[in-house]
């Protein structure tokens, strides 16, 4: 999250943002007993991954390009 802001925003929002999402998972841990579950890296890159690809594709329909998936 804080780099995908950071490209977006800048860092000193980003680095706000993260803090207050910190805070807000803290939070709900103490008042709600909510469990925090950690995902990983490896969750994160595969959503980046995905949300790069739909952007991609959008562009190439804007330009009318016809991509080709490799695996």
């Amino acid at each position: 999250m804080l780099t995908r802001i950071a490209g977006q925003k800048g860092k000193a929002i980003a680095i706000t943002a993260t803090c207050r999402k910190l805070a807000e998972r803290y939070y709900d841990v103490c008042t709600n007993g909510e469990d925090y579950v950690e995902y990983g890296e490896n969750i994160y890159k595969k959503k980046v991954e995905e949300r790069e690809l739909k952007y991609l594709r959008k562009l190439a329909s804007k330009h009318k390009i016809e991509l080709k998936e490799t695996v």
